[in-house]
């Protein structure tokens, strides 16, 4: 899902720019603040509470889904093999963005020594996947309903 994540991403920069100066107004138009108590009479604003407006944030909506249609369709974005690790209080978290197709348990133990070598750092990602690369084309084959949804655009 990696390449629709890059496609939304792209998406709402265009849709940024096609909505123009209106977007901060659209989506924030009703801003209530929630106040603390300080005292018997005394109050501060502890947070604001955003109510969106269902016209604008429609209307947002709309040229969001027109921009992803446009970038899906004219833009070739490719996708890499990516990894990120991050530390928690709790332990270490590994995300993979990788093509690996896991059927069983003995796939999950064969791509976790994969992992586990590339965090040792014994080999790259790119090398441990062959210098994949996911792209539009790749995107189609998978699910042909969008391509034919472009096609007919």
């Amino acid at each position: 899902m990696a390449f629709q994540e890059a496609v939304t991403g792209q998406a709402c920069i265009q849709a940024k720019l096609l909505f123009g100066d209106e977007l901060p107004n659209a989506l924030t138009s009703a801003v209530v603040p929630i106040y603390k108590k300080l005292g018997k009479s005394r109050k501060q604003i502890s947070a604001w509470l955003t109510l969106p407006s269902k016209i604008n944030s429609d209307a947002f909506a709309t040229v969001l889904k027109l921009a992803q249609e446009n970038v899906r369709k004219e833009t070739d974005i490719i996708v890499k093999p990516s990894i990120v690790v991050r530390w928690w209080k709790d332990g270490k978290s590994v995300s993979l963005c990788a093509p690996a197709e896991i059927r069983s348990a003995e796939d999950v133990a064969a791509l976790l020594v994969v992992v586990k070598r590339i965090l040792k750092h014994e080999i790259g990602i790119d090398e441990a996947f062959n210098q994949f690369r996911y792209s539009r084309v790749n995107w189609f084959e998978e699910y042909p309903a969008e391509a034919n949804l472009d096609q007919s655009l």
